[in-house]
């Protein structure tokens, strides 16, 4: 077509659609004068601008229990009350769907509420030029209003200029002129009536769920709130994932209606589909048990965020987001429960460990653990007990194989844990670094790795009580400690006629923290191991009693914290700070006891670098000073402390020396040597030698100058 005869055909639309809305205009308008005409002379009342109809007067929407929405030539749609007048409603055909109750409350309202301006008589204004003969549409609405029974129906026209359109009501001729709300209304598709959401469910009140996959079924059914797997294997299930299916369905949301009573399913994947979820609900009585049944088709188009679903079996296509499809895809697997046994720790009475090696029983009575049948000539360590049970009923498996696979072989393990009166039997084999664990009464595999259970190949021992003594604080009376090796020495405490322990000259701390260890004495893991009586830097510690009595306490390898009890069969492992503490300096190890703001200047060889009262520092030579080494030299110096105290004569090669010189006009020359092991040695004037930890004869000799002046 060329240009001239599209602006014909355009002005042509633009002429002719203006023809229609003059006649629409005017004949509302000849209407209306004809109207006001006849009410002159005293035909017809004069009603008030938009007048209710007389058939619906009194009606409310609780009245209303059924109505039958027909559009065109369309079936009718009838939509039912279900249950009170605040209660739902459903389209019960030619479909069955649950309906939104706001949307039907509105479409009830906007219906009985309806008013008219205009009363046109056919003569007038012929049915089948208002859109009345036929229908555009039709609402019956029936009901009981005041005990009496009503149907009404309304015919809807035409809808024409200004918001207005035709209606007639029941069989009266007569044609109104009403606001044309209801009109456009009727004129949506019935579906943009219907609920969105499938419906709500309480997880409790769901005892079996089926869901479908190809050949694949998941089955899992519930009882007193304990969920369990009857297919495709049998076994505990996982609470969570089980509530996660069924909000699947009560999460769900429909995006979109897609089609009625379709001829065929297979187009939208829904002949067989990817998956169907079926949930059976019991609330109080039988009465109120309900199946609800959700299939899920295919994608509907490439990027796969909505699927094609049919709810109920109705045949009634519409959308689902990709969420929910998700949730239907879960693995048979993750719907297990990984926790190896559903008891709680506290309910425990008894747990055997039976192994190719033996047997090992703990049995709790009166709320206290002890070992059972073969008991040990030893008491229990309760502690770790606990400690076990609460690891054993709170470990989750790495990963569930719910696959069908053959028996398994005899168990390297076999557990027995009694509570509340049930046994719950596994059976433990080793492969690899994992652990297959299979409950009695189970058919799938839990994957634990070895670590998590080492505990289950540990012997009595293990569980033996690690109290090595244990006495109150205040029956120490006294503590004497020998040492041996290159940090030999020995240290003696007691406490005065006051009870306080007398520690002048030694590392208060130190004795304190070393006397708390003792009170009690713990072993972290019972041994033996072999040591050496002479190894270097065993320790043996004297400890008085206050009934007269003395222990014997040994530490027979530091490299491994191994020990030992005077009246203890058994070796034992210590904490290491306990080791570290026995091998430290006990005497007091400060040599230098002045805090930085007393310190005027250091000497270092021929050189000198003073500390003004506002902390910045200079030097004799001239040369810039490196603040932040100065600084650290200053520290470190203050309040300096040895590592050990020595009883060698002076060490040979060159020596560093650093004069130290306070504001009080005080002088201690501080002597550094580097001994051929390595250790850093010092002195102070005169006194004794001593060692310093690496990184204070770091500090102490890095010098002062700036780089650039180096």
């Amino acid at each position: 077509m060329n240009t001239k005869g599209t602006y014909i055909t355009l002005l042509l639309a633009i002429l002719l659609g203006g023809y229609f809305v003059v006649f629409e205009t005017d004949m509302l308008g000849m209407a209306e004068s004809s109207r006001r005409d006849r009410e002159r002379r005293g035909e017809v009342s004069s009603p008030s601008a938009g007048k209710a109809f007389d058939a619906l007067d009194g009606i409310t929407t609780d009245d209303i229990a059924s109505l039958d929405i027909r559009q065109g030539d369309a079936p009718a749609v009838t939509i039912t009350r279900t249950g009170d007048a605040d209660s739902s409603w459903q389209q019960t055909a030619p479909a069955t769907f649950a309906m939104q109750t706001w949307s039907m409350d509105e479409l009830l309202n906007d219906a009985i509420g309806l008013r008219y301006t205009s009363r046109i008589k056919p003569s007038e204004l012929s049915p089948a030029t208002a859109g009345l003969e036929p229908a555009k549409a039709q609402l019956r609405i029936s009901g009981k209003h005041n005990d009496e029974s009503f149907t009404h129906t309304l015919h809807f026209g035409r809808t024409v200029a200004a918001g207005r359109a035709y209606l007639r009501i029941d069989d009266n001729p007569t044609i109104y002129v009403v606001n044309d709300r209801l009109h456009k209304r009727l004129n949506q598709p019935v579906s943009d009536l219907r609920s969105k959401s499938l419906a709500t469910i309480t997880p409790g009140s769901v005892q079996h769920i089926s869901l479908v996959r190809g050949d694949e079924k998941v089955e899992l059914t519930q009882d007193a709130g304990i969920w369990r797997m009857i297919a495709p294997r049998v076994g505990r299930a996982d609470r969570a994932k089980a509530e996660e299916l069924v909000n699947a369905i009560s999460y769900a949301s429909v995006a979109e209606f897609i089609e009625d009573a379709p001829a065929s399913l297979a187009r939208f994947g829904l002949d067989k589909p990817a998956a169907i979820l079926t949930l059976h609900q019991t609330t109080i009585t039988e009465e109120d048990e309900r199946t609800y049944k959700l299939a899920i088709g295919n994608p509907t188009d490439l990027s796969k965020e909505h699927y094609f679903a049919m709810w109920q079996d109705v045949p009634v296509v519409f959308t689902l987001g990709k969420s929910t499809f998700e949730k239907l895809r879960m693995p048979a697997e993750d719907m297990a429960s990984r926790k190896l046994v559903e008891v709680s720790a506290g309910n425990v009475q008894q747990v055997a460990i039976n192994r190719r090696t033996g047997t090992l029983v703990f049995v709790k009575n009166n709320g206290a653990w002890s070992f059972g049948d073969p008991e040990p000539d030893y008491s229990i360590d309760g502690s770790r007990v606990k400690e076990l049970i609460k690891e054993l009923t709170t470990l989750q498996a790495a990963s569930i194989d719910t696959r069908d696979s053959p028996k398994l072989a005899k168990p390297d393990v076999t557990l027995t844990i009694t509570a509340g009166g049930d046994e719950h039997v596994l059976h433990l084999n080793l492969v690899g670094e994992e652990y297959r664990v299979r409950l009695t009464g189970e058919t799938f595999t839990k994957l634990v790795p070895a670590e998590k259970l080492e505990w289950v190949n540990k012997n009595a021992l293990f569980f033996r009580d690690r109290t090595i003594l244990n006495v109150p604080p205040e029956d120490i009376t006294g503590l004497k400690l020998r040492r041996s090796g290159p940090h030999a020495a020995s240290y003696s405490f007691a406490r005065d006629k006051n009870g306080a322990w007398q520690t002048d000259g030694h590392d208060t701390a130190a004795v304190n923290r070393l006397l708390g260890f003792f009170t009690p004495l713990r072993a972290t893991e019972w041994g033996p191991w072999k040591a050496s009586a002479d190894q270097p830097g065993q320790v043996n510690v004297t400890i008085s009693l206050r009934d007269g009595n003395s222990r014997q306490f040994m530490l027979l390898d530091p490299s491994a914290h191994a020990a030992a009890m005077d009246d203890v069969d058994t070796d034992f492992r210590i904490e290491p700070d306990l080791t570290a503490l026995l091998l430290s300096e006990l005497r007091d190890r400060a040599v230098l006891k002045f805090d930085v703001d007393q310190i005027a200047s250091i000497g270092i060889g021929n050189n000198v670098v003073s500390r003004s009262t506002d902390g910045t520092f200079t030097g004799d030579w001239g040369r810039d000073i490196d603040e932040a080494k100065a600084g650290a030299l200053f520290d470190t110096i203050s309040g300096l402390k040895v590592e050990h105290w020595l009883q060698t004569a002076s060490p040979a090669g060159d020596r560093l020396a650093l004069q130290v010189n306070t504001r009080d006009s005080r002088s201690r020359l501080l002597k550094l040597w580097q001994a051929d092991n390595g250790k850093a040695i010092g002195q102070v004037d005169d006194g004794p030698y001593f060692t310093l930890p690496a990184d204070v004869y770091a500090k102490l000799t890095a010098g002062v100058l700036a780089a650039s002046e180096k």
